[in-house]
């Protein structure tokens, strides 16, 4: 049997009826596909009743694919817990010769946050979807 492991819980409005071992969105609805998640349902939850959510610490989340241990993790469109795809980069290239460095186009990063909220790490395997596994909170 998985244990959990709450560091810090709080209670959040359900905007609709949800279901524990899923991401909780800020909002009170299940996290939707890559948001950042408030943290994770302790237990299911009528619709505007309050709902209590493990915010830091380890979490039990029911996976929404195949996922390895040690990956970041993300939330589906079903609040379940799935691999945040790695991030690549792609630089144009062309049919003219490069004959010096200066002629490499400028890379640039900008901003602070990923399109993707890496909402924790993967403390076990899930073959598939549907496992439950714990999931370490970012």
């Amino acid at each position: 049997m998985k244990t959990y492991q709450p560091i810090m819980s709080t209670s959040i409005t359900a905007a609709a009826a949800v279901s524990k071992h899923l991401f909780a969105g800020f909002d009170g609805n299940v996290c939707g596909t890559g948001a950042k998640a408030l943290g994770v349902f302790e237990a299911d939850t009528a619709a505007g009743a309050q709902a209590p959510v493990v915010t830091h610490g380890i979490g039990l989340v029911i996976s929404g694919a195949a996922v390895s241990v040690g990956a970041a993790v993300t939330a589906d469109a079903e609040g379940k817990a799935v691999t945040v795809a790695a991030v690549t980069v792609t630089v144009p290239s062309g049919s003219t010769p490069v004959t010096s460095d200066a002629a490499q186009p400028t890379l640039v990063v900008a901003g602070g946050a990923l399109p993707v909220a890496v909402n924790g790490y993967a403390m076990d395997e899930a073959s598939d979807a549907g496992e439950i596994i714990r999931i370490k909170l970012a």
